[in-house]
Order: C-alpha cells, then sequence, then structure tokens
C-alpha cells in the first residue's frame, strides 16, 4: 500500500495580504511599545531636588515640627528656583542668539553669561537667608541631626 501524496496547500492572495497586514501592524505595534518603554528607561528616574533628598533623610530623625518646617521650606525653595529659572529666559536665549551669529562676540558672550551668574547668585542669596531664618527656628537637637545627614 502506498500513501496518496498530500496535494500543496494553495493560499488565496487575501489570506496572504491578510497574514502581511497582521505582520505589518504587528511589527509597528512593537516599534511603538517599545521607543515608549525605552524613552522612559533611558531617561532614569527625575532626580530629587536637594532639599527633597535631606527632608527624606530627616524623616525619623528630627521631632515632627522640625520635619514640617524644613518640608515647607523645601517645597518654597523648589518653587523659588523654578521662577528663577523662567526669570532668566531672556539671558539664556541672548546668550543663544550670540552663539548663533556668524561673527562671535566673546565680550558680549561674556557679559551674557556674567549677567546669569548675578541673577542667580542673586537668587541663591535669597534663597540661604531664607534656610538660615528656618534652621533658626529649629530645636538644637534637630539642628545637630541636621548635622549627621546629607546636607544639600
Amino acid at each position: 500500500m502506498t500513501e496518496d501524496p498530500v496535494p500543496p496547500v494553495r493560499r488565496s492572495a487575501t489570506t496572504m495580504w491578510l497574514v502581511a497586514s497582521i505582520a505589518g501592524n504587528l511589527f509597528l505595534a512593537g516599534l511603538v511599545v517599545g521607543s515608549l518603554f525605552s524613552a522612559r528607561n533611558n531617561a532614569g528616574p527625575m532626580p530629587r531636588p536637594p532639599l527633597q533628598m535631606m527632608v527624606s533623610e530627616a524623616s525619623g530623625r528630627v521631632s515632627p515640627e522640625g520635619l514640617q518646617k524644613l518640608s515647607q521650606l523645601a517645597d518654597e525653595l523648589e518653587a523659588r528656583f523654578r521662577g528663577s529659572m523662567s526669570d532668566s529666559v531672556a539671558i539664556r536665549d541672548k546668550i543663544r542668539a550670540q552663539l548663533r551669529e556668524d561673527r562671535f562676540d566673546a565680550a558680549a558672550f561674556t557679559g551674557a553669561l556674567d549677567e546669569l551668574n548675578t541673577a542667580l547668585a542673586r537668587d541663591r542669596g535669597a534663597a540661604n537667608k531664607r534656610f538660615a531664618e528656618v534652621i533658626a527656628t529649629l530645636s538644637p537637637a534637630d539642628r545637630k541631626q541636621l548635622a549627621s545627614i546629607r546636607f544639600p
């Protein structure tokens, strides 16, 4: 007894186009999902502001009142920092414009950088003064605990 050979299965053109379409859609979906995950993972976690890190480390080590004062200060100074960055946009735009010029003017460029540094130093000085004001209201025990943690 011999077996009858199985004739090859013929697929219709519609079936071939359907398989190709599904494969193409899966490929595109993989690209989109993969790019979303890789963009999120490559960026890493958002860095925490230094004062927020200090507040996290102070949690459980300083009094609840001291922790509340430090937390409010961290929020206040973060908002101040964001505001100073927004205020310096015009100076940063001036620096970028100077970089685009065909003829580079080193003196004007240096002047704009100095202007930016002065503005940031002025803001930093005000933040330091506010930081000292809040630290002065902490108990001696809370200040000693702050001395033992990472400082901003």
